[in-house]
């Protein structure tokens, strides 16, 4: 069983240097960066959400995400994704768990996404114009744990969940 994980950890850190060295992006580091992605693959966090802890180590201050409520910097949205993780976690969710994301297009959507790859889930999307059947579609096929849906579609959620399966 340790064995299965720590090859798999090694995989998984192979495919995100080889992606880093051969998109160019490892060029782009400081030393501080570089140094945040060694402790984070070393600590077994080769998910999606490793460009977000580099980057707000490699260049916390810079623009991460414009959009009409303002200018969110890597540093802020990475402390974001750490607490929704937490959030997610004190919810049941953990490896191998579906998250079901639907909102729209903001920075809660980057957030929600990532988090759930911080934790060892995995995001399921839909368009928050998905109507309530495709909804309930997606929870049953993904088996979500959780949602994360805008506050008009919370209910549609609760109700497909169930009492089981918390809509945040």
């Amino acid at each position: 069983m340790i064995r299965d994980r720590a090859a798999s950890e090694i995989r998984r850190t192979r495919i995100v240097l080889r992606v880093a060295t051969s998109t160019g992006l490892a060029r782009t580091f400081t030393a501080r960066g570089l140094g945040a992605a060694a402790l984070a693959l070393l600590e077994g966090g080769a998910n999606p959400a490793l460009i977000y802890r580099i980057y707000a180590a490699d260049r916390g201050a810079a623009p991460a995400i414009i959009d009409e409520d303002g200018v969110i910097d890597f540093a802020t949205l990475w402390e974001r994704i750490r607490r929704f993780a937490g959030a997610l976690e004190r919810r049941g969710v953990g490896r191998g768990d579906t998250v079901l994301v639907t909102l729209k297009n903001r920075v809660e959507f980057v957030v929600a996404q990532n988090a759930a790859a911080l934790v060892g889930g995995a995001a399921v999307t839909a368009s928050f114009h998905a109507t309530t059947s495709e909804l309930e579609y997606l929870a049953s096929h993904a088996r979500a744990r959780v949602a994360v849906v805008e506050a008009e579609r919370a209910h549609d959620l609760r109700r497909i969940l169930g009492p089981s399966g918390p809509v945040v």
